[in-house]
């Protein structure tokens, strides 16, 4: 019978940091693309807002990496090693 390993995951925290701080770069990345097709500051101001959002919101991310435990690296079998860069 085949050994099901179990695979550690990053914590919850970690993932909410992660998935938010894409929405965050994602939101902020359209604003900017929006206020260059438009003539409306709006859009600058929001981008702007959000950048400040995003530094925080790393800053915050980075003292959470420096808490939390990293789980251990997951065994690649060997044909993924082979073509690994």
């Amino acid at each position: 019978m085949d050994k099901v390993m179990q695979v550690q995951k990053w914590p919850i925290s970690s993932r909410i940091f992660h998935w938010i701080s894409a929405i965050l770069l994602l939101v902020t990345w359209i604003l900017m693309v929006i206020y260059q097709n438009t003539d409306q500051d709006l859009y600058i101001n929001l981008h702007k807002a959000f950048g400040i959002s995003v530094l925080f919101w790393m800053l915050a991310r980075g003292f959470n990496r420096l808490l939390i435990k990293v789980p251990a690296a997951v065994v690649m079998p060997q044909w993924q090693k082979k073509y690994r860069s």
